[in-house]
């Protein structure tokens, strides 16, 4: 696990997290493709937007692609989950059992767009072993 830098080159079986408050963060292709941290205008009142970031990851590494939403209030995550479920990519929420808030992991559940509720420790199994099974390079 990594945490996101701007212009970070992305490599396959690779977790990054991004953590930049006052950036989007976007992926500009798969494979090679690098991370990129821009400031933009809030997307439907947010930023950073998980919408923004996950379908980015979504055309960028379609059926590759793993999205995850995990604790969290609002909507934002809901849309990006779908264009990740659209494109063959997996696409995964904490239960509401371990989250403190199952708000933003309830909203992508009622578009259709997670395929699997897990634990933390689930979730944390599920993305190895598919970083481990598939051939992420190509």
């Amino acid at each position: 696990v990594k945490l996101a830098e701007d212009g970070m080159m992305l490599q396959p079986g690779q977790v990054y997290v991004l953590s930049a408050p006052d950036k989007h963060g976007l992926v500009d292709r798969w494979p090679g493709g690098a991370i990129r941290l821009v400031a933009r205008d809030p997307v439907n009142g947010v930023r950073p937007s998980a919408d923004l970031l996950l379908t980015t990851v979504a055309k960028a590494a379609r059926d590759k692609a793993v999205g995850v939403i995990l604790s969290g209030a609002g909507t934002d995550g809901a849309a990006g989950m779908g264009a990740v479920k659209q494109l063959g990519g997996l696409t995964l929420c904490q239960d509401k059992e371990s989250a403190m808030v199952f708000e933003a992991s309830a909203a992508a559940i009622a578009k259709g767009a997670v395929e699997a509720q897990l634990s933390l420790a689930d979730l944390a199994k599920v993305i190895l072993s598919r970083c481990e099974e598939r051939d992420l390079a190509a």
